[in-house]
């Protein structure tokens, strides 16, 4: 995997009173979702960024060339350090998955703009650039032209469809964000198993911390066909047998129905 990738984190968070990419979502930087998605595909970027925290990631850090600019702002310094085609994406939208990348990667046409296009909503800041486009960019940056939809319409872009749940591009700028993003993490934290699964359509998330008792409880609240049924819970893939061990918002959380014979 070549192709240069860039993270753009250069904003100034105004909406969310903090840094959106150093922001913990349960406990981890939103940005380190993005580092570990790209890990498996080979992919080390650049981080594009005007605070000092992003050096704990040990990756390469820059600021923008012209601050001030936005996402265009970004590309045009990726395109301008890279001198070829960037791969770019945003630290405020941390749960784009490695199949979105994969899909992006098989399908980009040379020498366009590729970019998402995820549940019929086209996704600027998941997309290829290429250097041939670099011109453009430059000359939208110096007459603070910026709308990147206005740029998308300008130069040859390919859109690359995709279909899935609408939490991969959640955009987390707003305080009211940050909480829509631990609450999805907290439910991608509960599985369920079995016949479970019929029961427990949606789970229910307490608040944490909590115990393993009162996460029953709560869950016997919101389904009570759970009275039928013999469960037993596990805590970061290990059967708790004790009611009031401690459960956190970063534990992964299993729900396992009885086995035959017990």
């Amino acid at each position: 995997m070549k192709l240069k990738t860039y993270i753009l984190s250069g904003g100034k968070s105004s909406r969310m009173g903090q840094d959106k990419g150093l922001q913990p979502i349960l406990g981890k930087p939103a940005i380190a979702y993005l580092l570990d998605m790209l890990q498996p595909l080979g992919i080390t970027p650049v981080i594009i960024a005007h605070e000092g925290g992003y050096s704990q990631f040990g990756v390469r850090v820059i600021g923008d060339v012209i601050p001030g600019k936005g996402p265009m702002g970004g590309i045009y310094t990726a395109l301008s350090d890279a001198g070829e085609d960037v791969l770019i994406l945003a630290a405020d939208a941390p749960f784009i998955s490695t199949a979105v990348m994969r899909a992006l990667l098989a399908q980009q046409e040379e020498g366009q703009i590729n970019v998402i296009r995820y549940n019929g909503r086209v996704q600027p800041l998941c997309g290829i650039y290429p250097a041939v486009c670099a011109g453009e960019v430059k000359e939208s940056v110096q007459s603070s032209r910026l709308k990147m939809m206005d740029l998308l319409d300008r130069f040859p872009t390919h859109y690359i469809g995709l279909e899935g749940i609408a939490e991969i591009f959640h955009n987390n700028n707003t305080p009211a964000d940050h909480a829509a993003a631990v609450n999805y993490l907290r439910k991608m934290n509960i599985k369920c198993f079995g016949k479970l699964t019929d029961i427990i359509t949606e789970p229910a998330v307490p608040a944490y911390p909590t115990t393993v008792q009162a996460f029953k409880d709560h869950l016997q609240k919101a389904y009570p066909a759970l009275a039928t049924v013999g469960y037993k819970i596990a805590l970061n893939r290990q059967i708790v047998t004790d009611p009031g061990t401690n459960i956190c918002e970063a534990d992964e959380i299993a729900l396992l129905p009885a086995f035959s014979g017990g």
